[in-house]
């Protein structure tokens, strides 16, 4: 990260920048939770398809980790390294003048990045990069796609390591 920012590469933007950084969040927050509540229709009422390799490894872990551990491991994590490559690095500096492009470009690659077995979990990882790559258009700042990666990745946590 410090050798993106030595050569010039700022991730997060302007100092003074005026754009409603907190109604991104809340926009990006809700379209993922609609998203997961659509996968959880579609589990539940759909033909069985069951969850994705990555998510059942998932669910072993949480159900055997102390909760704090799952903060940082799929929380914090993830909502960084995953930002700064597919939104900090591909978003950012590709195509410029096609901003569509380039969000789906980038949620091709972030859904790719989670090892989805069957389509419909890879359209939902997809849809889930279209959204932050989206909220991060929108809103011009890198924190906001990573806030709403590490809220929603926190909220998939306490559901299944508490609820379920």
């Amino acid at each position: 990260f410090g050798s993106f920012y030595v050569f010039g590469a700022r991730f997060f933007g302007p100092k003074k920048d005026n754009r409603p950084i907190m109604k991104w969040v809340f926009i990006g927050i809700a379209l993922v939770l609609a998203l997961q509540f659509g996968d959880y229709l579609l589990n539940h009422f759909g033909p069985q398809i069951g969850l994705s390799e990555n998510q059942q490894a998932h669910n072993e872990a949480i159900k055997n980790a102390d909760f704090w551990r799952l903060v940082i491991t799929l929380g914090v994590i993830p909502s960084l390294e995953e930002e700064l490559v597919v939104r900090g690095l591909i978003q950012r500096f590709g195509f410029a003048k096609w901003p569509i492009v380039l969000i789906i470009v980038q949620a091709l690659i972030f859904g790719n990045m989670h090892y989805a077995t069957s389509p419909i979990h890879s359209l939902l990882y997809i849809l889930n990069g279209g959204v932050f790559g989206y909220v991060y258009y929108k809103s011009g700042r890198l924190e906001v796609p990573m806030l709403v990666h590490f809220i929603c990745n926190v909220l998939i946590v306490v559901y299944f390591k508490f609820l379920t």
